[in-house]
């Protein structure tokens, strides 16, 4: 007999020697079986090593591992017997059986990208119907605000309520903060709706991201990744044409409309398709406390000062150098609250709280951290390049390898018990990004634009009590470059044509 049969027959038996090697696990629904590495048996690329009796007393394995392999599994397939080391919980999951829970995150992904490009495109008219140029960048600063203060707390009610479930409520969420900004009669409650919508869009990301893990093995993760990438790359192609068109045609209004019945379908085909035993990683054990105890234990007083702290700190980006000078004393106060609000947290995750919401520990991992730095910045690059996509297609390549990488980098990195956490803060140093770069860009625009168009009106001739009101309908409301007298008309498409190459470095 070889020495695989020996250990086909031995696995999960005792023998003479009083030893089991394995603990008998109950089949998945492809009829394969589970076989974990315990002090009794190890995985060795295809066979299964029955360690001796006298072997089990001693208090050290002989082949430490690391913080990282701390248990392993694999299947074992009934025909041939050989191992393959995955996640128990995706070791079952084929391709067959994956690909409609893909294809139902993927239309979200298409949906939400679509969404953003076109705000991206709607934004000047959105903002000029309410005469508020100067406020449209609120359309992402709320929405992106919102994520980052939210994502975190709805990964962790990801984990408490399974997946699926609140997948589903993401994609409700997000329907109605459309819905909100269709029906809206004042820039507020449009900035309102896109908050609520903003609320909802992180989650979304986050948990569709952990749920790849949790469906599919490590190393079919970057497939499946840039899958759901090209479906966003799609979507954010889409969305700045189709929403230029209907905005056109049927309105900004309708075209907002359209998308909660469509996130709505979505939602219900989440709850339809994805499968429950997959939404979240320990539904196969009996929890030790109730869904309602766990909630009572989330760690509210952190997601609040990390929202809180988040906000003190993109407030002044957003103020400073347009609505207020830098010298300012709100600008100041705002900053100094954002120093005060990071220590408090820092003390509430480190000391205040059993289930930190955001835990420290991941920070200590340098190859996470440095997955941070590069999304951050890469993302803040890239706001002002959004309709360069023909001038800058080279970077659009580069920007797909980054984030497909840093994806697959934090996986591969973090523990299993720090990998929902480390996920959702990749989306929120992605959401940081945007903020500080759509706040920077803002900035540099309104002041360019300022100093242009005042040096042009004043060498026409210009007067300045008229050179003021020019000014201010030119920052409030778009449109008004086609409303102007001619030899204003070309004063204003000068000065924002070298705001605009200002702001996207193409000088």
């Amino acid at each position: 007999m070889t020495r695989r049969e020996e250990s086909r027959n031995d696995a999960g038996f005792s023998q003479s020697n009083g030893v089991q090697a394995t603990e008998e696990t109950p089949p998945f629904d492809n009829g394969e079986e589970l076989i974990a590495e315990t002090g009794t048996s190890e995985l060795v690329t295809g066979t299964t090593t029955i360690l001796p009796s006298s072997k089990l007393g001693q208090e050290e394995p002989l082949l430490k591992t690391s913080h990282h392999q701390h248990v392993k599994y694999g299947t074992q397939d009934a025909e041939d017997g050989s191992v393959h080391e995955e996640n128990a919980i995706v070791a079952s999951r084929k391709t067959a059986a994956v690909l409609p829970v893909m294809s139902v995150l993927a239309l979200g992904v298409l949906i939400g990208s679509a969404d953003s490009s076109f705000v991206m495109a709607t934004h000047p008219t959105i903002a000029s119907e309410f005469n508020a140029l100067g406020s449209s960048s609120w359309l992402f600063t709320g929405f992106t605000l919102a994520a980052a203060a939210t994502g975190n707390t709805i990964s962790k009610l990801g984990e408490i309520f399974g997946r699926r479930g609140v997948i589903a409520m993401t994609y409700v969420v997000f329907g109605i903060g459309c819905l909100m900004v269709g029906v809206a009669n004042s820039m507020l409650q449009v900035i309102a709706g896109r908050v609520v919508s903003g609320s909802a869009g992180a989650g979304m990301g986050v948990l569709i991201s952990v749920s790849i893990t949790d469906l599919v093995p490590i190393r079919e993760v970057p497939t499946w990744r840039a899958y759901i990438m090209l479906v966003g790359t799609l979507g954010r192609s889409l969305g700045a044409p189709l929403g230029g068109l209907l905005a056109d045609t049927i309105g900004w209004r309708l075209s907002f409309s359209i998308q909660g019945p469509l996130l709505f379908f979505t939602a219900l085909l989440v709850w339809l398709i994805l499968p429950r035993k997959a939404s979240s990683p320990g539904e196969d054990q009996e929890p030790k406390l109730s869904a309602l105890e766990q909630v009572a234990q989330l760690d509210f007083l952190g997601a609040i000062t990390l929202g809180l702290l988040i906000t003190s700190t993109l407030i002044p980006l957003e103020l400073g150098g347009v609505v207020l000078p830098w010298s300012h004393p709100l600008i100041t106060l705002l900053f100094g609250l954002a120093i005060v609000l990071l220590g408090v947290f820092i003390l509430i995750e480190k000391h205040w709280t059993k289930d930190p919401i955001l835990p420290l520990e991941i920070f200590a991992n340098t190859p996470v951290v440095l997955c941070y730095g590069i999304t951050l910045l890469q993302v803040a690059a890239m706001v002002g390049d959004t309709f360069d996509a023909i001038i800058n297609s080279h970077s659009g390549i580069g920007m797909g390898l980054v984030f497909n990488t840093m994806f697959v980098s934090i996986q591969a990195s973090a523990s299993k018990e720090e990998l929902a956490p480390a996920l959702a803060a990749l989306h929120l140093s992605m959401n940081l990004g945007a903020s500080i770069g759509l706040a920077i860009l803002n900035v540099v625009l309104q002041a360019v634009l300022k100093q242009q168009l005042e040096s042009r009106l004043l060498a026409l001739g210009v007067d300045k009590i008229h050179r003021e009101k020019i000014m201010e309908k030119a920052l409030s409301n778009v449109e008004y470059i086609t409303q102007a007298p001619a030899r204003i008309s070309g004063a204003l498409v000068t000065s924002y044509e070298i705001a605009l190459q200002w702001t996207n470095g193409e000088l």
